[in-house]
């Protein structure tokens, strides 16, 4: 009688949900797109599991792991076969969002039985802990964590990167369905893996879709951290290691902005476990697995050379000479083979297009380069000028300062500050040595070469992690563990308040609440959206013939229905040779201009002058302003039509 009681209960809320939902469907919009926005993102990987479980089929070794590190190898294989059917579609000249689409279509209708057998595998991870059972606080903890990264996903990105070249180059290989030269836009030769996952969700016009597929990375790099701790001998506090990494300020900050870094993040994670694994045991899969991670990193990113490439061989190298694993020299150098090869059709195309595999590094030797270029790029990539006191003194400081001063709300975290007694007491035979050896390492690097921007420390974000929950392991009375735990989470709750003070704002928690579209939602919040928006909508009443838009002092060029000339802050720009005959339009944005003025500090921008004077001086005379984008600060984002 009770289950029929229950079993009412079920049907008659049900029935209620359903009309209620019917007769305001209103309500019912915001869960369907943000639905929408998550299979968008998921497509790429979805596409190509069965495959990637094809391919992995035919290694022995892949049957004797556990069903989580099957898991992470099929995910990891899928994307990557992902990045080359975009690669090959675009190479073909059919890299259509239709194409796009029908091989999703069709690679899903062939693996509907593989998705069975795909579902035993995850409902079996539990055997592996990876479902776990944790106490209550934890749980809290955990879905605090996930649910916030999942509001970062879910949320269109406002960056200025994003809206540059992460989002419009792979929008703009989507128009035209090949690869093409952008000869305004210095960042399109650089090597693009996330990008090319990102034409999956754009091709069904989904740009937060793109954000998810971060979300993503980050969910694959703690299934590796989760399963790396359990090689450091950490059981117990594997995910403690998971909860931290998540609740990382600069893990969900990356997830927001649609920056590509967590792509590192995910790589390095993948290629210090199989490194581990196959430290223990010398095995196809394993080497399969880190040339496939460390050459993903390098087709994502140049500085994954400096943050992952020199610090792995710097580890190996090093765990060959103190341990003296000399049958690991051959394997490292074919896995270091395998990763180049991997990147080398990034660089075939860099070769086709620029005439220099690496463009725009090297370029002053390879292809010869305007002495100014040379100078903003060296500038603008190279840490600021100090003495050698001023150096040694930040180089001990600034891991402080990042755990302490700028660590809220979307920074570094400070709980890395509890792995200190890892970093003191260590066997040198242990995971942990080997860690500290490539945290170091690409720690001095970064110091020493990069411009310290944090996101080029993402590969460190899964040791940073790691330490503290090893320390904790370490302690050997539970009542100290106890109050060591609830202190982590304590801190792991006020770093999720401050990134969800971010995260959650004015600009998404409308949003993420209510229904709305990505296009609606940039409009209200970027200007120079607003601009593309008006000329796309003039274009497509066909009252107005819209050629060539040329953009001044903005590089924000995603969202463009036509074709645009937006010069980056490299190069110089066209107005310099005169106004070329194809512009119809002009796209003038003075608050931006005016940053990118001074954003060249010493050096000074006399093109910058140029430009603001030229805008000036030809308003009435050669442009018309047809619409002013922002309102509320009148001059700042104008549209002009040339008049000829």
């Amino acid at each position: 009688m009770t289950n029929k009681i229950s079993f009412f209960s079920l049907l008659l809320s049900i029935f209620v949900a359903v009309l209620w939902f019917g007769w305001n469907g209103y309500y019912l919009l915001g869960p369907i797109l943000h639905l929408r926005t998550l299979i968008a993102g998921l497509l790429p990987y979805i596409t190509f599991i069965a495959p990637a479980y094809f391919l992995l089929d035919r290694i022995p070794e892949f049957h004797n792991r556990s069903h989580c590190e099957q898991c992470l190898a099929v995910s990891m294989i899928s994307l990557a076969l992902a990045v080359a059917c975009v690669f090959l579609l675009l190479t073909c000249s059919i890299g259509y969002p239709l194409v796009l689409m029908g091989i999703s279509g069709f690679s899903l209708f062939l693996g509907r039985s593989f998705w069975k057998r795909w579902v035993v595998n995850i409902r079996e991870s539990s055997h592996d802990g990876f479902i776990p059972h944790l106490s209550p606080g934890t749980w809290i903890v955990l879905v605090g964590c996930l649910l916030l990264a999942i509001a970062a996903a879910l949320t269109p990105p406002l960056g200025y990167d994003a809206h540059e070249y992460h989002l419009a180059v792979p929008q703009q290989y989507l128009k035209i369905g090949a690869w093409c030269a952008f000869p305004y836009t210095v960042y399109a030769a650089f090597p693009m893996n996330v990008e090319m996952l990102y034409l999956w969700p754009l091709a069904v016009g989904s740009a937060a879709g793109c954000t998810v597929i971060n979300l993503l990375f980050a969910l694959l790099a703690c299934v590796a951290i989760f399963r790396w701790s359990r090689v450091w001998g950490e059981e117990s506090e594997s995910w403690t290691a998971v909860i931290i990494f998540l609740s990382t300020g600069l893990v969900l900050r990356l997830i927001l902005q649609a920056n590509i870094d967590l792509a590192l993040a995910g790589c390095a994670a993948v290629l210090l476990l199989s490194y581990e694994n196959y430290r223990r045991n010398p095995n196809r899969l394993d080497g399969v697995m880190m040339s496939v991670s460390l050459g993903f990193a390098l087709g994502a990113k140049y500085i994954a050379v400096l943050s992952l490439l020199f610090p792995f061989c710097v580890m190996a190298f090093t765990d060959l000479c103190i341990n003296r694993r000399r049958d690991l020299l051959h394997p490292v150098f074919f896995v270091l083979a395998g990763a180049f090869a991997l990147v080398l059709p990034w660089l075939i195309r860099n070769m086709a297009f620029y005439h220099n595999p690496v463009y725009p590094l090297f370029n002053a030797f390879m292809n010869g380069q305007p002495p100014f270029f040379h100078d903003l790029f060296r500038v603008a990539h190279a840490p600021n000028p100090e003495t050698v006191w001023q150096k040694a003194a930040l180089f001990f400081q600034l891991p402080l300062q990042k755990s302490f001063q700028t660590s809220l709300q979307l920074g570094f975290s400070p709980l890395w500050l509890f792995g200190i007694p890892v970093l003191l007491k260590n066997n040198r035979n242990h995971p942990a040595f080997r860690a500290i050896v490539f945290m170091l390492t690409t720690y001095i690097v970064w110091f020493f070469v990069t411009q310290r921007n944090d996101r080029f420390l993402a590969g460190l974000l899964p040791v940073l992690a790691i330490l503290p929950a090893y320390s904790l392991a370490m302690i050997t009375s539970r009542k100290h563990q106890m109050i060591v735990r609830a202190v982590i989470h304590l801190i792991v709750l006020l770093q999720l308040w401050a990134a969800g003070t971010v995260i959650l704002s004015d600009k998404s928690i409308g949003y993420l609440f209510s229904p709305g579209f990505e296009e609606d939602y940039y409009a209200r919040h970027l200007p120079h959206y607003r601009a593309i928006a008006k000329l796309n909508h003039l274009r497509q009443e066909g009252k107005t013939f819209v050629g060539d838009v040329l953009f001044v002092g903005e590089a924000q060029t995603y969202g463009a229905q036509f074709h645009p000339i937006a010069p980056t802050v490299f190069n110089h720009h066209p107005l310099e040779s005169g106004l070329p005959p194809s512009v119809t339009h002009v796209i003038y944005n003075a608050s931006e201009l005016e940053r990118l003025r001074k954003g060249y500090g010493p050096l000074g921008w006399p093109l910058g002058e140029k430009l603001r004077a030229w805008i000036e001086n030809s308003e009435g005379k050669y442009l018309q302003r047809i619409f002013d984008a922002a309102p509320e600060m009148p001059g700042v984002v104008v549209g002009y039509e040339v008049m000829r």
